[in-house]
């Protein structure tokens, strides 16, 4: 199975149990990985959302196998995505997956 990289809304639609979070399936997220900087998003939106920083975060980490540290490296190519096409929804989750080699 090829990589799964979440963003940040991804991850926020799986924790709330959205419409559309059940595509997301048990197998998909066991090759699920996320930039730590998308991760520190979800657990801000949970902490903002009532949770202890220490629940929000054991939330944000219970869905994902991997976290990727997200580098300057991964923010430089994820600018040069930024006026990609629309289908590239997050330039610095295309940053990160093109320099780590994820997929």
């Amino acid at each position: 199975m090829n990589r799964v990289v979440l963003d940040a809304s991804a991850l926020l639609a799986i924790l709330n149990q959205e419409a559309g979070a059940e595509r997301l399936t048990p197998e998909l997220l066991s090759a699920a990985a996320i930039s730590t900087v998308n991760l520190a998003e979800v657990q801000g939106k949970l902490v903002g959302w009532g949770l202890s920083p220490e629940d929000a975060w054991e939330a944000a980490l219970s869905p994902v196998r991997e976290t990727v540290p997200f580098t300057s490296e991964h923010a430089r190519i994820g600018a040069i995505w930024w006026h990609k096409p629309a289908h590239l929804a997050c330039p610095w989750v295309a940053g990160l997956v093109w320099r780590s080699g994820l997929l």
